[in-house]
């Protein structure tokens, strides 16, 4: 349920920055549900069924919520791909693997952390162009096999159809970016909650770090840039590409 934090925010900067479909009813349906699963945070450590309901409860209008707006951005964002990852390299390489809503819980933590570093950010037009000129796919896809292995061929098939890092497609994505950058970061302050919190919040209920989960130090920088070509959906990791500012984070 902590993933819907991020989830809304996303489906909300894409539809600024690439005009994708948004339901501010169904988004407001998943921030009601997630209110109410956390003022019954504490509770589950005692196994309280108001709070166990409110979270099977909220599962279950996150499920209606992707229903009704016809794609799963109600409910899940760069967080869940963090967890696909680990997944995939777990499948990959024989590691370990943790249950999904305990990965995903991680990855909003650093996807928490990584959007407060993007909010410092001052979008610099040549800077972010001059970056997508550089960017070599080829060598990136390179590292997309050594991280991930075989699951690698289904990302780099869907980058063929879907063409995210075209120049031209960046420059318009960019233009709006600068045009709006006020009113994403705007988004991001309306809703995401503080790092503090939610960090204490998970250390409460015993889920440990992503660093425990196998993805610490250069894995971890890996697997955010992965996260652009879990889907083709716009997450955090496209818009700090786009930005050109894969370096401030």
């Amino acid at each position: 349920m902590l993933a819907k934090y991020i989830s809304i925010c996303e489906w909300r900067i894409a539809h600024i920055i690439t005009g994708e479909y948004y339901c501010e009813a169904v988004a407001d349906m998943v921030r009601q549900a997630l209110e109410v699963c956390m003022s019954h945070a504490d509770g589950l450590l005692r196994r309280e069924p108001e709070a166990v309901e409110s979270v099977f409860r909220g599962l279950v209008i996150g499920g209606a919520a992707m229903y009704f707006a016809g794609v799963s951005r109600p409910a899940s964002g760069v967080e869940h791909y963090f967890s696909h990852l680990m997944d995939m390299r777990a499948l990959e390489f024989g590691l370990p693997a943790r249950l999904h809503g305990i990965q995903c819980a991680a990855g909003t933590l650093r996807a928490l952390e990584l959007y407060e570093r993007v909010k410092t950010i001052t979008p610099d037009r040549a800077k972010a162009l001059a970056h997508a000129q550089a960017f070599d796919y080829g060598a990136w896809a390179q590292e997309l096999r050594r991280f991930l292995g075989r699951g690698a061929g289904a990302m780099i098939a869907l980058e063929q159809k879907e063409g995210k890092y075209d120049l031209t497609a960046h420059q318009q994505r960019l233009e709006v970016i600068l045009a709006r950058w006020n009113d994403i970061r705007a988004v991001m302050d309306e809703e995401l909650p503080s790092v503090t919190d939610i960090r204490c919040l998970l250390k409460k209920l015993d889920i440990p770090p992503m660093e425990e989960m196998g993805l610490d130090g250069t894995k971890a920088v890996t697997a955010f840039h992965a996260t652009r070509d879990i889907r083709d959906k716009y997450v955090l990791s496209r818009l700090v590409w786009d930005l050109g500012a894969e370096d401030a984070l």
